[in-house]
Parts: C-alpha cells; structure tokens; sequence
C-alpha cells in the first residue's frame, strides 16, 4: 500500500469533485440571473478548483 490518494480511494474523490464543480456552476449560473455577477464569479472560481481537484484525483487514480 501507497499511503496515497490511491489507496484511500482517488475514484471516487474525482467522481465527488465533479459532481461538485458542475453544482457549482450551476449555482454560479444562478446567481448570474439574479444579477449577482461577483457572486457568481466566486463560485464560478470554486467550480474550476472544484474541476482541478477531479482531474489531479483523476490522474493519480490510473
């Protein structure tokens, strides 16, 4: 065993942080026709980390 990502399960960590990124921009879309555009650009940020975070996990999983 690793002591990695991998061994604590690096699958579903990405599967998780894509789940998240695509509430995220969702929520940021929401926010958008509110017309709270700084709103939506914070959680439009979150959501790309949120993405990074899947793709890193994603990479260490293979």
């Amino acid at each position: 065993m690793d002591g990695g990502l991998q061994s604590r399960g690096a699958g579903p960590l990405a599967g998780d942080a894509a789940i998240l990124g695509q509430a995220l921009e969702a929520l940021a879309s929401k926010a958008r026709a509110l017309g709270l555009s700084d709103l939506a650009e914070s959680i439009q940020v979150l959501g790309i980390e949120a993405a990074e975070i899947a793709r890193f996990a994603a990479k260490l999983h293979h």
